[in-house]
């Protein structure tokens, strides 16, 4: 009998596994019911284009309003969409000319998408999926359709962990409606495009470019290896048996690479106490960032709760009491003021130290609340450290540390917690050697520090990981202390990247726990000898392109 196993071959977007079911996205061509007007009907059909164009601008607003920060500038970026004159003129100009609003939209978008289709590989090419969401969402508000909160909808909610999302493309705005996937396998899309980021933040396991994926039979068995770039239709019981039990095994907590006299921690990056959870389920080591805003942006009340907040950190803390856990202190970003995060009106549009002081009774009682959870639950001082986010320089640090010492003087004795510093600007990263007098390790923030050194949007992050000048400047991290330093971030859980950054000195990365799998592998597969002469390598190299072929080179060739 011969056997119905099949592969399909793609590019890896985010790495991982997933052994399931082939669910596939119900897609239907979009009927935009074009037709033609009158002219004295073309001032209402204006207006009626101008007003759902007003209120799909508020619903991408509403979406984005309580997102990640490197996520809300997906959606910051889809939202100056709506005011842009290469978009909205010609649509305006079609309605003049007697088309309906619909038609005149699909004319626009047709011409659009073609363009940017056309464009080199790269990140624009890549941002159709972006158009496709706005003009979307733009025609359900022309056609009045209410009640559809998002095409599809119940199908997304509905997906389960053992189901691998199979579709031509997808909105950035369908991956808000999953709960939970295995897995998801493009035939379009591209590495570096909104949903692939969307989907490494929530570390699904990604395929993009998948030719012939949408011929994959709804229902059927699948193995998804998307570190591998392949998708196995109808696996064998073996490979699948293989696959499964590397799945459900616990999550890799130490590396020790072939050369190397200590081991390299790997750690997981969580948001909520879900995640705590379910991380400690699988046996995470440590948890490498945990982001405290989220707590109180979801629960506001908490922030003039403090049994509430007692509570809650002693359920954070309790299953990693006995491993190491890193909570960052508050940090809004500074286009995401929550009400919940602001009792000074001061306060709003500040990050780092300078938030911390403008709220200083939130982050005192923050502070008391981490402190007496950890003792409530019997954790051991020197397991928990508390980070301070985008310090830039040793005066920030002094006036963090006038909250920091009467806490600390107040409920520990002679060992404490530990105390860390972020670092995400360019001037902490010249400043270590001074600001490690005063802190007991460091962090380092790869996505602000992108975004800070490189003057750019969080939208464009991938292209920066690539920068020479980066690898130079994180070089200068390393050899000025000998503070642990960690990396967390998306440049810490890229392949090649994270041998990179080992060779260059970190001891610790963080990421979310289902790419774990894939850097570990990685780091156990290479020398510390061959990481460090890639460090070396990309320090010396001058363009985007040099590193892209070392990295290549590197995870090919070098073994």
């Amino acid at each position: 009998m011969e056997s119905l196993r099949k592969e399909y071959y793609g590019l890896c977007s985010v790495e991982g596994y997933a052994l399931g079911r082939i669910r596939k996205f119900p897609e239907h061509p979009v009927d935009f019911h074009a037709g033609e007007i009158s002219r004295d009907d073309v001032p209402d059909e204006l207006e009626r284009f101008r007003r759902a164009l007003e209120e799909a601008r508020r619903e991408t607003r509403d979406i984005s309003r309580d997102l990640a920060p490197e996520l809300k500038g997906i959606f910051d970026a889809q939202d100056l969409m709506y005011e842009d004159p290469m978009f909205v003129d010609p649509i305006e100009k079609n309605i003049s000319l007697g088309m309906n609003a619909e038609g005149a939209l699909e004319d626009t978008y047709l011409d659009l998408k073609k363009g940017f289709e056309a464009l080199p590989e790269g990140v624009f090419k890549e941002r159709v999926s972006d158009l496709e969401d706005v003009v979307h969402r733009l025609l359900k508000r022309l056609r009045q359709h209410q009640d559809e909160v998002f095409p599809y909808q119940t199908f997304l909610e509905g997906l389960g962990g053992d189901d691998i999302l199979v579709a031509q493309d997808l909105d950035p705005s369908a991956l808000l409606h999953i709960r939970k996937v295995g897995g998801i396998v493009l035939e379009g899309g591209g590495p570096m495009g909104h949903l692939s980021v969307l989907a490494s933040n929530r570390g699904i396991p990604t395929l993009v470019r998948c030719e012939e994926a949408c011929k994959l039979q709804d229902g059927s068995a699948a193995l998804l290896l998307a570190h591998e770039g392949i998708i196995v239709e109808h696996p064998a019981e073996k490979e699948a048996n293989k696959a499964q039990n590397r799945t459900l095994s616990h999550l890799p907590r130490k590396v020790r690479p072939s050369g190397a006299f200590h081991s390299i921690q790997i750690s997981v990056n969580v948001d909520d106490l879900e995640g705590v959870q379910r991380t400690a389920e699988l046996g995470a080591g440590a948890i490498g960032l945990f982001r405290t805003e989220f707590l109180y942006m979801k629960r506001p009340d908490l922030i003039l709760d403090e049994p509430g907040q007692i509570r809650m950190y002693g359920q954070i803390l309790a299953p990693f009491k006995d491993r190491k856990v890193v909570l960052r202190l508050v940090d809004p970003d500074e286009d995401k003021d929550h009400p919940a995060l602001h009792r000074s009106a001061s306060s709003r549009g500040l990050r780092g130290p300078a938030y911390l002081m403008a709220e200083r009774r939130i982050i005192e009682s923050q502070l008391r609340c981490i402190f007496l959870a950890s003792q409530e639950v019997g954790m051991q001082p020197e397991q928990l450290g508390i980070l301070i986010p985008l310090v830039s320089s040793v005066t920030d640090l002094q006036d963090v540390l006038d909250i920091w010492k009467p806490q600390i003087h107040n409920l520990f004795e002679k060992r404490r917690p530990l105390l860390g510093a972020m670092l995400e600007t360019p001037a902490a990263c010249m400043s270590v050697r001074d600001l490690g007098r005063y802190v007991d390790f460091f962090s380092i923030g790869t996505n602000d520090l992108v975004r800070y050194s490189f003057a750019t949007s969080r939208s464009f992050l991938a292209e920066y990981y690539r920068e020479p000048g980066l690898f130079r400047m994180l070089r200068n991290v390393f050899e000025s202390t000998d503070r642990p330093v960690s990396v967390c971030g998306q440049l810490g859980m890229r392949e090649g990247f994270a041998s990179a950054l080992v060779g260059l000195g970190a001891r610790e990365l963080s990421g979310s726990f289902k790419q774990t799998y894939r850097i570990a592998m990685e780091l156990e597969s290479h020398s510390l000898k061959s990481m460090q002469d890639l460090a070396d390598q990309i320090c010396q190299a001058a363009t985007r392109d040099d590193v892209d072929s070392l990295i290549y080179n590197y995870l090919h060739i070098g073994r």
